[in-house]
């Protein structure tokens, strides 16, 4: 999963070991970039 914000790329993670919560904190920005 790449997870971008205003166009700069912010995590790239294996979705097998990604939670739902921590990719939805990773969009809406509530955690550091990975």
């Amino acid at each position: 999963i790449m997870v971008l914000r205003r166009g700069h790329l912010v995590a790239n993670k294996l979705a097998s070991t990604s939670s739902p919560e921590e990719i939805t904190a990773l969009i809406v920005g509530a955690k550091a970039a990975a």
